[in-house]
């Protein structure tokens, strides 16, 4: 069986381009991570636990991405918002344990998520052990971004003052070895440079890399999924049902590593879509020059996926159609794969259920016998909605993790 393999380092460059187009925590969650790696280097952390770091930071406001947080984005700004968002403690409510919920999940990140949910409380209340530690490190590295949000210049020596004053009027809130780190990483100017910048530096933070498990890989997609989806609350499950669908077909017509390989293509069809404004992504009019041009974003995400160059091919050969009929690169049929063909064929038909068109299957069945899709794709659709087969019961868990914590919800 083929192995999908894929580096931690390649998920974190998309993880973090990813961030950064969220507003409001974008900004700020790049710079946390970065902060957090740099501090936890100063301490002298092994190259695992950095990192560790590097990722918890990305993530440790996950849980200010809940639809009802994100509702009252557009009344901040978008790179400062967050220091506007703090002060909104029914917005904040909660955040670091809907947070921790999500990052559970992750095996490589799970016994490590108590740091998400521990990291706005004082050190004086944390137990002893890495973890906590570990949360204090986000805890100051957060607080370091915030500030530098707040003063805007990072060659300003008065910033490098105020904040040895404020580390030493909030003495309880951090571990003294977490304080003295901090205040070293402030002084290390092209760390710093390269920490308060929105770009990944993954060498210079996190130092090592290795081979993601897949069910890391899976959970890290399955993430990004609901990032990008719950912009809109038309798609918020879309690329799971399709991802599901897509593996479902696959059963009946390909390998068992083929099947993966496509429910991974599955999750990642649509995330170019992150770099779309919000009113382009819920128009889903393919018309419309700027939606069509989200698989174009997609593939550019994944470049640096090149473990996986035939699971990205058929991730962003989604609305390719085998009559040349669709886009971006206008392929035909002797260009597009089974599982290329199949992930087509899902997300057809995932979309028409969407829209409420009440015989999907008609239709997608019609443009099968136009030459635009895969009948044999089609055949094997037909038969598991024929069985009962309902992809509106498909959903994330991430869905549920935040219902189980958010109370407000």
């Amino acid at each position: 069986m083929k192995s999908w393999k894929v580096s931690t380092k390649d998920v974190s460059q998309v993880l973090m381009k990813i961030l950064r187009q969220i507003p409001v925590i974008g900004l700020h969650s790049v710079q946390t991570a970065k902060l957090s790696a740099l501090i936890g280097k100063v301490m002298n952390f092994k190259v695992g636990e950095v990192m560790r770091l590097y990722l918890l930071g990305a993530l440790h406001d996950v849980g200010l991405t809940i639809p009802r947080v994100r509702r009252e984005y557009e009344t901040f700004s978008k790179d400062k918002g967050i220091l506007d968002l703090v002060r909104r403690e029914d917005l904040m409510k909660n955040h670091g344990a809907i947070g921790s919920k999500i990052v559970e999940g992750i095996p490589m990140l799970g016994e490590y998520s108590v740091a998400i949910e521990e990291h706005h409380t004082p050190a004086c209340n944390l137990e002893i052990g890495e973890r906590f530690i570990m949360a204090n490190i986000l805890n100051i590295a957060n607080t370091i971004s915030l500030k530098l949000l707040e003063c805007d210049n990072l060659a300003d020596e008065r910033f490098k003052e105020d904040f040895k004053n404020y580390l030493n009027q909030h003495k309880s809130e951090y571990f003294p070895d977490v304080r003295e780190a901090a205040l070293k990483a402030i002084g290390m100017e092209a760390y710093m440079m390269m920490a308060t910048d929105g770009e990944n530096h993954w060498e210079d933070f996190a130092e090592v890399d290795e081979i993601m498990d897949m069910s890391s890989l899976m959970n890290f997609l399955t993430l990004m999924d609901y990032l990008v989806d719950f912009m809109d609350e038309k798609t918020e499950h879309h690329s799971t049902r399709v991802a599901f669908l897509a593996r479902e077909i696959a059963k009946e017509l390909l390998t068992e590593s083929e099947g993966l390989g496509v429910y991974l293509a599955g999750r990642m069809h649509d995330l170019g879509k992150i770099f779309l404004p919000s009113s382009v992504v819920s128009s889903r009019d393919e018309d419309n020059y700027l939606f069509r041009i989200h698989v174009i974003y997609t593939y550019e995400l994944f470049d640096c996926f090149r473990s996986l160059p035939n699971v990205v091919n058929w991730a962003v050969t989604h609305h390719e159609r085998l009559d040349g009929s669709g886009y971006p690169w206008h392929l035909t049929g002797k260009d597009l794969s089974m599982p290329a063909r199949i992930v087509q064929v899902a997300d057809e038909y995932v979309t028409l259920v969407e829209k409420g068109v009440k015989d999907a299957v008609r239709s997608v069945e019609r443009k099968a016998s136009d030459g635009k899709l895969d009948r044999e794709s089609v055949e094997v659709l037909k038969g598991l909605v024929k069985n009962g087969y309902n992809i509106l019961e498909y959903y994330d868990v991430i869905g549920m993790y935040i219902k189980e914590v958010d109370t407000d919800g």
